[in-house]
């Protein structure tokens, strides 16, 4: 850079370099970025009468930066929050300048100190089992555009995307290949085949990052013990609000079931409870009893034990 004081560079650099490439941030967050900018330059420009060309580093002083902060909440009517996501885009900005500017480190610091405003987190909202399953039935199916807003709606609960993940899926980020079960932020490289299970959708956004989306479409599933020790609150969610079954493996061989609360199962103790209360008479016991060994001697045992 020829002039490294001049504030012009810097800005271009920090937004079509920086965020994108080297941050891969999202476009809300870009946006964000590029709107506190949008406003802090114009301000800066007017305080210290410079056109908005001409303007230095050092004119974005930590004290014009506070003033700024403070006509953001009184003169534009920000929440706290707003304030606090300003104040980190700026934040950003300070240190990219200070990495490849030494001379801007003093800057860069005295930009840092400033804080961050302590305000109070709204929980977040949620929707009940009943006001999910009255959502999904909301949509006509008779009618094609029943059934895609069912179907989008489906995809937005199962995958947890968001409203603008959504909106940028394209036919080609959707590969219905086997792949892993849940979302995952975190997994580095290729997935091993012990994680591919059947049945599954593996959506990508277009950031390119390791937050991949999976859609279930089976209602019983298998995966392994590791698996379920690491997805433990997604598999348990799945059990209670989905009714999916979990067959958990090890060493490929089936070990426990994760079943939902309100599934029905009934064992051989049960039925042997209910036939003890059952007093039937003489002559009808003879001929269930004869029903019961043909019955025996026709079935065979299923060859997984688990179905």
């Amino acid at each position: 850079m020829a002039d490294s004081s001049r504030l012009g560079p810097w800005v271009r650099r920090f937004l079509l370099e920086h965020l994108i490439k080297e941050r891969n941030l999202s476009r809300g967050t870009r946006q964000s970025y590029r709107d506190t900018l949008t406003l802090l330059i114009p301000f800066v420009a007017r305080k210290v009468r410079r056109s908005v060309d001409a303007m230095e580093v050092i004119h974005v002083s930590a004290d014009l930066v506070r003033v700024f902060l403070l006509h953001l909440e009184e003169s534009r009517g920000c929440a706290i929050s707003r304030r606090n996501q300003r104040l980190a885009a700026l934040h950003s900005l300070a240190r990219f300048v200070a990495l490849h500017s030494p001379e801007h480190i003093a800057w860069c610091e005295e930009i840092c100190l400033i804080p961050f405003k302590k305000c109070t987190q709204t929980p977040g909202d949620y929707l009940e089992k009943v006001e999910i399953d009255a959502l999904l039935a909301a949509p006509n199916l008779k009618t094609a555009q029943g059934q895609r807003d069912h179907i989008l709606l489906l995809f937005l609960y199962n995958t947890r995307a968001r409203a603008d993940e959504a909106a940028q899926v394209l036919v080609g980020n959707l590969s219905l290949a086997n792949c892993y079960f849940a979302r995952d932020r975190f997994r580095r490289g290729p997935e091993s085949a012990e994680h591919r299970q059947p049945g599954s959708a593996r959506l990508l956004t277009q950031s390119g990052k390791a937050d991949t989306l999976i859609i279930r479409f089976m209602k019983k599933t298998s995966i392994t013990v590791t698996e379920a020790s690491r997805n433990f609150a997604d598999c348990v969610n799945r059990a209670h609000y989905q009714n999916v079954t979990f067959v958990l493996l090890k060493n490929g061989e089936p070990v426990a079931r994760l079943i939902p609360d309100n599934e029905k199962v009934c064992v051989g103790r049960d039925l042997a409870e209910a036939l003890a209360k059952t007093d039937l008479p003489e002559n009808e016991a003879r001929v269930w009893h004869r029903e019961l060994e043909a019955a025996r001697k026709s079935l065979k045992a299923p060859a997984d034990k688990w179905r």
